[in-house]
This record gives C-alpha cells, sequence and structure tokens, in this order.
C-alpha cells in the first residue's frame, strides 16, 4: 500500500509504503514483501514530512496499519508513550468508582510502569520488556499473579482504546503457585463441632 499526501504549502508530496517483514517460517517469504496476507509482522518505509522513516509498527493486523499511516500522512506521528497511557488509563480507573485499595493496587502497577519504561513509546513496549520488570518482583508466587493480571489489564486498555495492536503482556507467563486445598472436617473434628453447636443451643 502506499500513501500520498499533499501539503497545503506548497505541493510537496509525501509518500510511506506499508509492507510485510515476513517471517523466516512464512510459506510466504519467497515471494517478498509484494506479498501481503500473511500474519507477519508490518513495517513502513518511505518519507513522511521531509524526514526518511523505515521502521516496524509493531502490528500485524493490515487495516490498523493502513489507518495509522493515515494519520501520520495528515497529522504527523503521534507518539503516546507509557508515561501518557498511564496516566490515561488511573483516570479510567478512577471514574469506574474502585475501592481505595484496589484503585492503589492499579496506581503502583502504573507507577512502576512509569518509573521502568515511562518514556518508551507504547509501540516499541515488547514483551521482554514486562518480563524484566516481572522479574524484579520479590513477591509471592500468588501476589506476583495477580500483579501481572493488572498490568495485562493496562496494557488491554491501550489495546481498547487503539494505542496498540496487541497487549505484550499476555505473551509473559504467570508465575506457578500453588494453592492449599480445602480438607474435609476429620470425625473428632465434626464430633465437636456438633457438640459445641448443642451446647450453645442449650444456652440460648
Amino acid at each position: 500500500m502506499r500513501v500520498y499526501c499533499a501539503w497545503y504549502s506548497g505541493y510537496a508530496r509525501a509518500m510511506l509504503t506499508i509492507f510485510r517483514r515476513h517471517l523466516n517460517k512464512c510459506k510466504f517469504a519467497a515471494k517478498g514483501r509484494k506479498h501481503r496476507h500473511c500474519n507477519c509482522p508490518i513495517a513502513v518505509e518511505g518519507k513522511l514530512h521531509g524526514v526518511m522513516v523505515r521502521q516496524s509498527l509493531d502490528m500485524r493486523n493490515w487495516d490498523a496499519a493502513q489507518r495509522l499511516i493515515r494519520d501520520w500522512e495528515i497529522e504527523g506521528e503521534k507518539t503516546v508513550t507509557v508515561n501518557d497511557a498511564a496516566e490515561r488509563f488511573i483516570a479510567d480507573r478512577e471514574s469506574a468508582r474502585l475501592s481505595a485499595a484496589m484503585l492503589g493496587k492499579y496506581k503502583h502497577v502504573a507507577n512502576e510502569l512509569k518509573e521502568a519504561i515511562g518514556s518508551v513509546p507504547l509501540r516499541k513496549v515488547s514483551v521482554d520488556d514486562i518480563r524484566r520488570i516481572k522479574e524484579g518482583w520479590k513477591l509471592a508466587p500468588i501476589t506476583a499473579q495477580k500483579r501481572l493480571e493488572r498490568v495485562r489489564k493496562f496494557f488491554q486498555f491501550c489495546v481498547d482504546s487503539e494505542w496498540l495492536d496487541r497487549n505484550p503482556a499476555k505473551l509473559v507467563k504467570l508465575p506457578p503457585a500453588k494453592y492449599m486445598p480445602t480438607m474435609p472436617f476429620t470425625d473428632a473434628e465434626m464430633e465437636k463441632i456438633l457438640w459445641a453447636a448443642e451446647f450453645i443451643r442449650k444456652l440460648e
């Protein structure tokens, strides 16, 4: 796909081309970049407002990539950073009227992401970035699972806001956690419970 744009101040023409960067395992790799009917990552190259551009879009959806490039041509590239998204995420959580405790947990996650990768554009955040953050947690496995779920909710919020094409945190595995099963009462324990119940009944 090629996108053309004429500036109003003169007719300086800008042209960007999006294409698939075929993975080695892609059965269409031999057909080259002109073949787009696969799920390989999408990249862009060309000139945008006088500046040469060649980069990955961190996208696989062709229609979404087309919309993004049209926006770039009309308005210039808008970079949403993790800091920007974190502020919007917390505002959204606050509007949901969550309990103070739950809101505090979301704020903790947002602040942690801002401190670790706040200035990074959202589309540049990788799965490995999330893994590295998780590796720094000194938490019990169950607590780590719950925190990672909140990180996933943050990035899903970004996907729903159309700032991202995919959720990088979904590919980070939850830490294993063992849950202690609730065992049934023994016969001796049941006998004590029934005795206590009968004793309380007599006192009433």
